[in-house]
């Protein structure tokens, strides 16, 4: 019985210090991502005519990639005239041919992945002819999905200096439009309503189905709504270019 009682002591604390331990290496991990939360990797216009480095954020890693979305809106522009599928519009095709060849030079490019962006309209309406959307990029915008990759703390964004200026944001008579300089941008997800676009509102909240079409949808011509944009990139890529500089 002593015996008995013996082993099972050693049971107990044998599986309590692996416990301790692998709360302690999550912890690490979780420090670890912490500090590596913000990247820096390709150059753009952000607060003059000269290039700096965007920042980006780690939204989601595995073994082979990793996905990131930059921090600010790095453009002001339409989505399209009048199309809400992310492959045929205007927005997907600036950002893969002159926004990607502005931004990152050759050896950057090889470090960034071609993705699979799918977006499936199915979700968001139960509106007949709504489908599945796929195309592949080097540079995309997240969809309504996306969302919850991203921390709350940053679901909020700003213009950059440089597009505050070009477009003379703040300028306008829509200063309303903004909330303490945050602004809303683009969704590649339509919303429930024919050729509108959802989008993440200034304060941080998302468009939705069942708030006021009005309000928190747009057409997807409008011209003062922010693009943040995202790319996968290569992880043994990203730290052989990261150490070689």
């Amino acid at each position: 019985m002593i015996k008995k009682n013996v082993i099972c002591k050693k049971f107990f604390v044998f599986f309590a210090l692996l416990f301790l331990v692998s709360f302690i290496v999550l912890a690490i991990v979780k420090i670890y991502n912490q500090k590596k939360e913000i990247v820096c990797f390709g150059n753009y216009y952000i607060d003059s005519d000269y290039k700096k480095p965007i920042e980006w954020i780690i939204v989601h890693r595995n073994l082979i990639n990793t996905t990131m979305i930059s921090v600010d809106l790095v453009e002001c522009c339409p989505y399209d005239e009048n199309a809400v599928d992310w492959s045929s519009s205007s927005l997907r095709c600036y950002l893969n041919e002159s926004f990607y060849n502005a931004a990152f030079s050759e050896d950057e490019k090889q470090v960034i992945v071609l993705t699979e962006v799918v977006t499936d309209h199915r979700w968001i309406s139960y509106e007949s002819g709504r489908k599945i959307d796929s195309s592949f990029d080097y540079v995309y915008i997240p969809d309504y999905r996306d969302l919850n990759k991203i921390p709350a703390k940053y679901l909020k964004a700003r213009f950059t200096p440089y597009c505050i200026n070009k477009y003379l944001i703040l300028e306008t008579d829509e200063k309303e439009y903004y909330d303490n300089g945050y602004s809303p941008w683009w969704l590649r997800s339509p919303g429930s309503i024919n050729y509108l676009m959802m989008a993440v509102m200034p304060d941080g909240n998302v468009s939705n189905k069942w708030f006021n079409p009005s309000q928190f949808f747009y057409p997807p011509d409008s011209e003062r709504v922010g693009v943040r944009i995202a790319i996968t990139v290569d992880n043994k890529k990203l730290s052989d270019y990261i150490k070689s500089k």
